[in-house]
């Protein structure tokens, strides 16, 4: 007498371990929202120039210095050029670099000529932190700092942008929906460097 053959998807609708219903509720509800939802963009911003603004003052100090020494030795006038298209190129470079967070991952574009493409995944963010100086609390500014394992991106930095308490708080939440919608969880091992993703 033959055997009916046991797929692997007849498997799968028998084991309670693979029911949708045999999960927690919060935890189903999570599930079926990200299911039912395409990737879309929760937030998009880039760093503020305050950022700059140490080498902003050194350029305008080298600027002004050219400016006097001009008056003693003319072709010295020429350098104040030097300075002035090196704050242009800071600018510039600024302006060209840009966060975008999306309900699945984190884009970084960078580059003013040749432009490079990141992506951290969020399901690989370990730490949230958000810190404020007191000159970005006078401006409306913070800096979001994410730890994430993945390798090359293990700590990004989003200076001085606006709404960075929102940021952060999309963070939290949309990396705590992601993580349990691939039942992934960090285990950190003090010999390795690195830590690894395992599924729950």
């Amino acid at each position: 007498m033959t055997k009916p053959a046991c797929s692997h998807q007849n498997f799968r609708r028998k084991s309670p371990a693979f029911s949708h219903w045999a999960l927690p509720l919060e935890f189903r509800r999570k599930l079926d929202i990200i299911a039912t939802m395409d990737e879309e963009t929760l937030w998009q911003g880039a760093r503020s120039q305050i950022t700059n603004l140490g080498v902003y003052t050194l350029a305008l100090v080298a600027l002004v210095a050219a400016a006097v020494g001009g008056f003693f030795m003319p072709p010295v006038w020429a350098l104040m050029a030097a300075p002035v298209l090196w704050i242009a190129w800071i600018w510039i470079s600024t302006k060209a670099e840009s966060f975008t967070l999306t309900t699945e991952r984190l884009r970084i574009k960078k580059g003013v000529f040749n432009q490079t493409f990141d992506e951290v995944e969020l399901y690989r963010v370990k730490d949230i932190t958000l810190t404020r100086s007191m000159l970005q609390r006078m401006l409306s500014l913070g800096s979001v700092v994410m730890q994430t394992s993945d390798r090359g991106q293990e700590n990004i930095n989003i200076s001085s942008v606006r709404h960075s308490e929102e940021l952060r708080e999309h963070l939290r939440k949309q990396v705590e929906l992601v993580r349990d919608h691939k039942r992934v969880r960090e285990v950190d091992f003090q010999e390795d460097a690195h830590p690894h993703e395992h599924e729950a």
